[in-house]
């Protein structure tokens, strides 16, 4: 899944900046960020655009 940070924060997985786009493997960690506000996930972004560069 990928996510986009919201704000900026470190932890277990490393530390990643506000509007950093990551990929994560762990799905119930990824929704854990997504609930608390500190990612959303990049694909059901609308404001981040149609396209992703990879």
């Amino acid at each position: 899944m990928k996510l986009r940070a919201l704000q900026s924060f470190s932890g277990a997985i490393g530390s990643f900046y506000n509007g950093q786009v990551f990929e994560i493997r762990d799905l119930n960690f990824a929704k854990m960020l997504i609930s608390s506000g500190y990612a959303v996930e990049v694909e059901s972004c609308p404001s981040c655009g149609s396209t992703i560069d990879k």
